[in-house]
């Protein structure tokens, strides 16, 4: 099953179930996750033209927002290439020029490599300042500026067409790419390997095996490394079959004490 079909199954079975808990606490339903990933699609791809196998860098921390970029991305047929924020500045920038992305989606901090050169940082906040979440160019990039979401309401809202659904698209070939995913870069310059739906649906049933269709059952993840890693942009489609709440970790801080996870139930 596709990253767009496990969303939408996931939406039907699981309802009003979290999906995915911020780091400060609140969450987004499987149901909101669907509905803002459909609406951000729709956005998407009628205000910047992205479509079928268009290559979108997302540097972005780990949080609900990540999630429902990833899906919308899926939902048009676009590529998402991750750009993990843990990068030192020059590997973000290494990554970006090897992803060639249409469009990068970035926070207003990690958009100094996105928008390119030592002004890279004011340009991003006078982008954010003046145009709050529409296009800036970056060099040859286009950028677009967002913040992280403080509820469900707030999720990517400057990209998103409320109450619309993105054009429908088949996503069932096999061979159709979802995902750019880079190394740590710990040896080197970080490296991508690209994902298709044939690659994520063989590491689903590397990972699942005899269970690979089987929908609920499962627990509360917690997200200690970030989305933005082979973990979550290859398994973490699927594991919405499980319907665990995945709840993000404050960025900076170790994942000392299970206890403090935020109550789901």
């Amino acid at each position: 099953m596709t990253v767009a079909a496990t969303v939408r199954e996931a939406a039907r079975r699981f309802g009003d179930r979290s999906a995915v808990v911020a780091a400060d606490g609140w969450s987004l339903s499987f149901d909101e996750l669907d509905r803002r990933s459909d609406e951000v699609a729709a956005g998407l791809a009628a205000d910047h033209g992205i479509g079928d196998e268009d290559p979108v860098a997302l540097v972005l921390p780990s949080s609900p927002d990540y999630l429902v970029a990833y899906a919308a991305l899926a939902k048009v047929g676009a590529v998402t290439a991750e750009v993990n924020p843990r990068y030192a500045p020059p590997e973000r920038a290494a990554v970006l020029a090897v992803a060639d992305p249409k469009l990068v989606i970035s926070t207003t901090d990690l958009a100094v490599d996105a928008l390119g050169g030592r002004d890279g940082r004011s340009a991003a906040r006078s982008t954010a300042e003046q145009v709050d979440g529409e296009a800036a160019e970056g060099g040859s990039r286009t950028v677009v500026i967002v913040e992280p979401a403080t509820g469900p309401a707030d999720v990517l809202s400057t990209l998103a067409h409320p109450g619309a659904v993105p054009p429908p698209i088949d996503d069932t070939d096999p061979d159709r790419l979802v995902a750019v995913v880079f190394t740590s870069g710990t040896t080197g310059t970080p490296r991508g390997a690209v994902f298709a739906n044939r690659e994520l649906a063989a590491v689903t049933a590397a990972d699942l095996g005899d269970r690979a269709e089987e929908w609920g059952g499962g627990g509360a993840m917690l997200a200690s490394t970030e989305l933005a890693h082979v973990g979550a942009m290859t398994s973490g489609p699927r594991g919405c079959a499980s319907a665990p709440a995945c709840t993000c970790w404050p960025a900076g801080e170790p994942p000392t004490c299970c206890g403090r996870l935020p109550s789901t139930t």
